[in-house]
């Protein structure tokens, strides 16, 4: 049994696929690992050197996958960072023939645009692809703060506006929306929202001075394989919140401007810090009940 996971890869340090195979196998799940692009290291180096994976090779690998016979394995489908509208439509495509063969099989999209400090960092067609045709096929989302705002075309100030933008992209397919590193201006922490059919619960963490990139893939791989372990929205919420701020504190703390997802990899099964999961009154921004 295996997770087909579509995103990039880098030679140096851990973001895409490199911040989310370890959470998933240490979670127990085989990855079947697809590159969008290979790079010599996060961007956010400077002078990085891409490889981008043409859509034509993508559904290539995709076919000789589907000829083994192992969507018949498969347990959910991931997609972060795709590089391009066709790379997406070649990884929908096949997605659609993995449900075909196993009905109920989980997908989640994160709809890697950009952040509040890089601003949009992909194609503008990307945009208008997550909205229109990935968004639709998943049946969970996880966008952080900066890609809700341009998904929903609206500003996030507060809870009330994460609740409001939540159920927007919610209306468009995924029963599940996870809005991630929200930033209403607190000083002291950084909050991250769950919604779907049985409720919304916000947790929040002590904020961290410059953190390493990464947080947004780890999260998604760590909150998918506790959903798949079969715990309830706010108990996988907190899991993976928790996993994924003990790593970063212990890269912070070691002046990493990598997240040490090796080094600090028990986190990923047993978490140094569980934040409180507080259920919200959704469509109302209070907090309690």
């Amino acid at each position: 049994m295996g997770i087909l996971s579509i995103q990039s890869r880098v030679i140096y340090g851990h973001v895409g696929n490199d911040a989310a195979i370890l959470p998933l196998q240490r979670q127990g799940f085989e990855v079947w690992a697809m590159p969008s692009a290979i790079l010599s290291a996060h961007p956010g180096y400077g002078g990085a050197a891409v490889q981008p994976i043409a859509a034509t090779m993508i559904e290539a690998w995709l076919a000789a996958l589907e000829r083994l016979g192992i969507w018949s394995q498969a347990q959910a489908a991931l997609t972060g960072w795709l590089g391009s509208a066709a790379n997406g439509a070649a990884g929908l495509a096949a997605i659609a023939r993995m449900k075909a063969v196993r009905p109920g099989l989980p997908y989640l999209c994160d709809p890697v645009i950009g952040d509040r400090a890089e601003g949009v960092y992909v194609a503008p067609d990307m945009i208008d692809f997550f909205r229109d045709r990935a968004l639709p096929a998943a049946d969970i989302a996880t966008p952080n703060h900066f890609e809700a705002e341009i998904l929903t075309g609206r500003p996030i100030g507060d809870l009330d506006d994460a609740l409001a933008a939540a159920a927007t992209l919610r209306a468009l397919g995924p029963a599940r929306v996870v809005i991630t590193s929200l930033d209403f201006g607190h000083d002291d922490r950084i909050e991250t929202l769950a919604t779907g059919p049985e409720g919304a619960w916000l947790a929040a963490t002590p904020r961290l001075i410059d953190p390493p990139k990464g947080p947004g893939d780890m999260l998604s791989a760590m909150l998918l394989a506790r959903l798949l372990r079969g715990e309830a929205l706010p108990d996988a919420l907190g899991f993976a919140v928790g996993a994924v701020f003990g790593v970063l504190r212990h890269s912070v703390e070691a002046r990493s401007r990598e997240p040490l997802v090796v080094a600090a990899q028990d986190e990923f099964v047993r978490p140094g810090y569980r934040p409180a999961v507080v259920a919200t009154a959704a469509g109302t921004g209070r907090i309690g009940g």
